[in-house]
């Protein structure tokens, strides 16, 4: 039960590779992976899929890791040093 607000890191499907970094802003991030799965739109993981054929397209078989982060300013530090060092390609 995820009920805090998070930085967090998805990978694909075999966890082989960490494809997406990011942060739930302010909504709790039980919140935000529901957005994430069901929620088409272009920052979303089901929304993002499209762009990348050759990647597994079921949005809902990805693997999530998050760590609970209250401050805002720490959750933006968190994704963009996150992003800055592991490059994660549906981040780009």
């Amino acid at each position: 039960d995820a009920q805090f607000t998070s930085g967090y890191l998805v990978s694909t499907p075999d966890d082989g590779e960490i494809v997406y970094a990011g942060m739930s802003k302010d909504q709790v991030v039980a919140n935000r992976f529901y957005d994430h799965i069901h929620n088409r739109n272009p920052s979303n993981l089901s929304g993002i899929l499209p762009r990348f054929p050759t990647y597994p397209q079921a949005a809902d078989t990805y693997r999530v890791r998050w760590v609970p982060v209250e401050d805002l300013r720490e959750r933006r530090f968190f994704e963009s040093f996150v992003i800055g060092v592991i490059r994660p390609p549906f981040n780009r």
